[in-house]
């Protein structure tokens, strides 16, 4: 199961998505869950979680933003991939 969104952005994502957007997805490795953010290229931030749950309540928040910057992803404990 994979849940995919494209929101605004102020930052260069090095390639943004069409209409300067980034792509923020909750993807299932193996039992363990991470929430990734990425422009169109191999930079992306990430941040992981033990379950499910908690994983998609803090994607649904992420999601709710007007924009999404990097600044903010860091400053709630993501990192780079």
């Amino acid at each position: 199961m994979e849940y995919e969104i494209y929101l605004p952005t102020t930052d260069d994502w090095h390639g943004n998505f069409e209409g300067n957007r980034m792509c923020l997805s909750l993807v299932d490795r193996e039992g363990e869950w991470c929430i990734h953010a990425s422009g169109t290229d191999d930079f992306a931030l990430e941040r992981e979680f033990s379950s499910f749950e908690i994983a998609l309540s803090f994607f649904r928040g992420l999601s709710k933003r007007e924009t999404m910057t990097q600044k903010h992803l860091l400053d709630v404990g993501f990192q780079y991939a």
